[in-house]
Formats: C-alpha cells, structure tokens, sequence
C-alpha cells in the first residue's frame, strides 16, 4: 500500500487509524470524494479563522 510506505507506517496501522477516523467523525465514508472534499474544505475554513486544522 503506497500510502503506508509513503508515511512511514506499516499497512495495518494505516487501515486502523482510517477506520478510528471514521468513527471519530461519526461513520463518514472516507472512501466518498465528496465526503472528502467536504472534511477538505472544512479544515481550510477553520484554520482560515484562526483554528487548529491539524
């Protein structure tokens, strides 16, 4: 899996914390670009008003 080698994590720990963040955002499907675009834009938003985006 190219995103696990690419951050320096192991593939299984990759697929756990995806999963730990869909829960966390309350089942929003991390495999819908939309949903993604939507978390995207609202991480932009609030660091542009001075929020902790990270």
């Amino acid at each position: 899996m190219r995103a696990a080698r690419d951050l320096n994590v192991h593939r299984n720990t990759l697929i756990y914390r995806l999963e730990r963040m869909q829960e966390l955002l309350g089942g929003v499907n991390l495999e819908d670009p939309e949903a993604r675009l939507n978390l995207q834009l609202a991480l932009k938003i609030r660091a542009a008003l001075g929020g902790n985006a990270a």
